[in-house]
């Protein structure tokens, strides 16, 4: 629902002049001299960030790589900058904010262009691609603003960069959340060594042990790791199904094609799907409107299955004219005991007579369980199996399939709890319930310095949404990657043999477990963005050459024509046929 109010105040203050021309003042030097790049702004709910990402072009590749087999591998995408230090930048708010005020969004623009053209030398950049995909925030709009938007985005950017923009409705969209998904596999799988038939995630080295003891994929190759993304809009999946689930599923497959350096093509057959309205701030206001239709469908009183406590008074207004303004106070399990905060201003549709106010209560547990109605499991499934929400998907065999969780799996694992990596459903599940049980003005103490009130008032429900939606949405088994034992009143969840050695070797290598969180990789984050990098990147490199196939016919059919020969000359000799005939018998 779109929001009226004041124009979004741009992150920087200092621009005096959006419309004046933007130029490169960046030197070519030996570093960037053989390189190709591309830019990608990730347009997002809560803002947009240009990535400049860089590579060496696979002509000088060819041309001074002495082994072949070095060339049977994806191009190396590296960061724009040698220093690695202005490749990215964010600008705040998203651009779906500027909807009502579209004549502002030239100041959310420059800032990106202006990151960029620091990066990508002068001499590059009228041959380097700029691409600005649009995610969940985007998506909320009415396909008319969102038209409008990326219109006046690709307009200004033609008129004041001299980026490569083939066409606008190629290079500025919206980009579905089953592409986001399909970009987002790739750069986990491509920074993961998911891809590699061989060990580095470039392709240059020898397989582990561990990838030779994985089976094979419906394509024909090593297991690629699974993909979780979520946003505060929407969450994704994306995976390669076992063989057998492939063929069942044939029909709700994407073909993607990767070309190697030799121009050599790999197809995958990938699984993806998108929830929108499933991200973490979407399904925190969807959790206040749920408490809310409890307290209406009970006429006021709370009397439902799940009641939040109410406690209803009237604040009469001095004023003779005024009418009194009822404040409706609910308890939410997902808040710390003393903080109180408003429901979402889009859920009260007659504020100027009435206040909904949230009492924190600090129940992790009661806050999962509200947590499970949100995934509306209780729809039907058009096709067996389902995920959640109605949404088919091939079964996911969690003991050959490994997941990779970015974004908020990593945020609200890791930048509190310090639990990211691999999971482990019973730590996480205590730290949780004991940062949710503490009271508010200790949670500031402890926490505020490092952290924003924003994050902390939110971490319970985050945390409790993020659980909820890989165990009871996903279907991951609640185990944990060493026996640990369980707090006072639960049960103790059982690890088979077969799943602690699993783990035991990811906890090695730090894969193959289940399922992990990351961030950064080498140094590099992982982002969706980077596999729209990379889809440039290989569409930048020739098949192989009618030289090649001109070669592979004419030596095939001089095997088939010497063979050919040898029989007529074997058929047509009676001492050869004879000794034939006898080694045959």
């Amino acid at each position: 629902m779109l929001r009226s109010g004041p124009a979004p105040a741009p992150h920087h203050s200092n621009i005096s002049n959006p419309w004046q021309g933007l130029d490169s003042i960046v030197v070519e030097t030996d570093w960037s001299r053989h390189r190709d790049f591309t830019v990608v702004i990730d347009a997002g709910s809560s803002g947009s960030r240009v990535l400049v990402y860089s590579w060496i072009s696979t002509d000088q590749v060819r041309q001074t790589t002495p082994d072949a087999h070095m060339l049977s591998g994806l191009p190396i995408i590296e960061k724009g900058d040698e220093e690695g230090e202005q490749w990215q930048f964010k600008e705040a708010p998203g651009i779906s904010s500027y909807a009502a005020h579209p004549h502002r969004l030239a100041d959310h623009i420059q800032p990106l262009l202006t990151a960029a053209l620091r990066v990508v030398p002068s001499s590059k950049v009228a041959q380097t691609p700029i691409y600005l995909f649009a995610t969940a925030g985007m998506r909320l709009l009415p396909p008319k603003q969102q038209g409008m938007l990326l219109d006046r985005a690709c307009q200004y950017t033609k008129a004041h960069a001299k980026f490569y923009i083939a066409a606008c409705s190629r290079h500025f969209q919206v980009i579905p959340g089953a592409a986001e998904g399909i970009y987002g596999w790739m750069a986990v799988n491509y920074q993961l060594n998911g891809f590699a038939k061989t060990g580095d995630r470039r392709l240059y080295d020898r397989p582990s042990e561990a990838e030779l003891a994985q089976p094979p994929t419906a394509s024909g190759h090593k297991h690629t790791f699974g993909f979780l993304d979520m946003g505060g809009a929407s969450t994704q999946i994306a995976f390669e199904p076992t063989p057998a689930m492939a063929r069942e599923h044939a029909d709700d497959l994407t073909m993607l094609t990767l070309r190697n350096l030799d121009g050599h093509d790999v197809t995958y057959k990938v699984f993806t799907t998108t929830f929108l309205g499933f991200g973490s701030n979407q399904a925190r206001i969807r959790h206040e409107q749920e408490m809310l239709n409890a307290w209406h469908y009970a006429g006021g009183s709370g009397a439902t299955d799940q009641p939040p406590r109410v406690v209803t008074e009237e604040i009469h207004n001095p004023y003779p004219a005024a009418k009194s303004v009822q404040t409706i106070t609910l308890e939410d399990p997902c808040l710390h005991p003393g903080l109180s905060l408003p429901v979402h201003p889009e859920l009260v549709h007659d504020s100027a007579h009435r206040s909904v106010i949230l009492k924190g209560q600090g129940s992790f547990a009661d806050c999962a369980r509200r947590a499970v109605n949100l995934l509306n499991k209780a729809l039907p499934c058009p096709t067996d199996p389902c995920l959640f929400n109605g949404v088919h998907s091939p079964a996911i065999d969690f003991d050959l399939q490994q997941f990779v969780g970015i974004s908020e799996y990593w945020y609200s694992s890791q930048d509190i709890f310090q639990l990211g990596g691999v999971w482990d459903f019973t730590t996480f599940e205590r730290r949780a319930s004991q940062f949710c049980s503490t009271p508010w003005d200790q949670i500031q103490r402890e926490f505020g310095a490092k952290h924003t009130a924003e994050r902390l008032q939110m971490q319970c429900f985050k945390a409790a949404w993020l659980a909820t939606v890989l165990h009871d949405g996903v279907g991951l088994p609640r185990t944990t990657p060493s026996p640990t034992p369980a707090p006072p009143g639960q049960a103790e969840f059982n690890v088979t043999e077969e799943l602690a050695h699993i783990q035991q070797e990811g906890r090695a290598h730090g894969i193959n477990v289940p399922f992990q969180s990351v961030n950064t990789v080498n140094d590099f984050e992982v982002s969706w963005t980077l596999g729209a990098a990379l889809i440039h990147a290989v569409s930048r490199i020739p098949a192989r050459t009618p030289g090649w196939a001109i070669i592979s016919f004419v030596l095939i059919m001089g095997l088939v024509g010497g063979l050919a020969l040898l029989v007529k000359h074997i058929s047509q000799n009676p001492y050869i046929r004879r000794r034939w005939s006898k080694k045959r018998l």
